[in-house]
């Protein structure tokens, strides 16, 4: 796996790093229609495709290149009351897309506000670990399809809130390496891979930046931002993406990672409000911003 750190620094790549990523016009053609396709990482070490709910045949072990499109600009939670089955991919007991309150479709909300949620406690869940998890769902393509399909792709808590080092990061920590390198994060080639030190039972992903987009990549990446399958995927759950499940327009929260212990992130609080969107700005642009 690469441990490079120097590839921002190639002189080269100067009008490369001019491209800001999500700030285009969206485009207007008509989009394709979804197709539940998914990128899942599993305990044994390896990654699997999923499409329409039917596991691919072949798996792709140790790591996998991506190309993130699209994210939510905050960590997403969901709750399951009782054990949660992974056979059973039911919808969660309350979830919430930006971790800060539950969302309307909740069947049974746990509380008015994530931060206070009795489901937040340590002591919770199993052992002393909390009941509600951390969780982030993302919109990918895989670099060099040709058919330049759209997946989604869950990272549970246990792979969010590592420092890293050497060019092996957590994602929260990886996305602010990227942002503060002057990149957007749809605009580089990101390696997914599976964290080689974790003795647990459980897997944990780590991440680091490859290369930046060809032309040809970035221009893929500005057309697939305007297929819906890519806000989609970030917000419904792993059951929807499958087909199981409700159909409705309900929001769905993603089926639950493995049961990590995972500290809350301490934020500092914004000294200004959030300012609106700008039309024919996507929402990865939005999540670049609260990134900053």
């Amino acid at each position: 796996m690469s441990t490079d750190v120097t590839i921002f620094n190639n002189t080269d790549i100067a009008a490369v790093k001019q491209r800001k990523g999500a700030l285009g016009d969206v485009f207007q053609a008509p989009a394709p229609k979804p197709t539940g396709s998914r990128i899942q990482a599993t305990n044994t070490g390896k990654f699997k495709k999923i499409v329409n709910g039917q596991e691919a045949p072949k798996q792709v072990a140790d790591e996998i290149n991506v190309i993130i499109v699209g994210a939510l600009p905050k960590v997403s939670r969901e709750y399951y009351e009782g054990d949660y089955d992974e056979n059973n991919k039911s919808l969660p007991t309350c979830w919430s897309n930006l971790g800060d309150k539950p969302e309307a479709g909740s069947t049974s909300p746990q509380h008015a506000a994530c931060a206070t949620c009795p489901q937040n406690i340590k002591g919770s869940g199993a052992g002393d670990r909390k009941a509600c998890k951390y969780q982030r769902r993302l919109a990918i393509m895989l670099p060099g399809d040709p058919e330049k399909n759209i997946y989604q792709m869950k990272i549970p808590g246990g792979s969010l809130f590592d420092k890293g080092a050497a060019n092996a990061f957590g994602f929260e920590a990886y996305i602010k390496y990227i942002v503060g390198n002057g990149f957007s994060p749809d605009t580089v080639v990101t390696k997914i891979f599976h964290d080689p030190n974790n003795k647990g039972q459980t897997y944990v992903l780590k991440f680091s930046a490859e290369r930046p987009l060809t032309d040809e990549e970035y221009n893929a990446v500005v057309e697939a931002q305007s297929n819906p399958d890519v806000e989609r995927y970030t917000k419904i759950s792993v059951a929807e993406t499958d087909g199981v499940g409700s159909t409705g327009e309900i929001e769905f929260a993603s089926a639950p990672p493995a049961d990590e212990p995972v500290e809350e992130p301490v934020k500092r609080s914004s000294k200004k409000a959030a300012e609106p969107k700008p039309e024919g700005k996507s929402s990865l642009a939005a999540v670049i911003d609260e990134w900053n």
